[in-house]
């Protein structure tokens, strides 16, 4: 008996339906690149995501080029955030990112072990 399949399958259950019948995609069927270095999705074509076969392979840019997602983003403005190059912990020195009260991950727990004692 095979696995029965839920008719109200969320969004992303659906995608991974998809994923779980035809595989990874491994290339764009758009720009045609294979690049293993690149992200690569199952785009739904006309909304009806339910059928599995009414999905095309798309890298992430032309995925979100084909969604509208990148248009949107340049016309709201937004930005990716700077990358912030790690900083020494002010106990041990040790480059971290993102820090906590100026201490790496390590002596932060540390340090807030030490707080409730005292």
């Amino acid at each position: 008996m095979g696995r029965q399949r839920k008719e109200t399958a969320g969004y992303q259950a659906l995608h991974l339906r998809v994923g779980a019948d035809r595989g990874a995609p491994q290339h764009c069927d758009e720009c045609g690149t294979s690049d293993p270095d690149k992200f690569y999705d199952w785009a739904n074509i006309s909304g009806r995501y339910e059928d599995v076969n009414d999905y095309r392979r798309l890298c992430r840019a032309c995925h979100m080029t084909s969604d509208g997602r990148l248009e949107r983003l340049r016309v709201l403005g937004k930005r990716l955030r700077p990358i912030v190059p790690p900083k020494p912990c002010i106990d041990c020195r040790e480059l971290w990112k993102p820090l906590r009260h100026g201490r790496c991950g390590r002596c932060s727990q540390r340090w807030a072990k030490a707080q409730k004692v005292s």
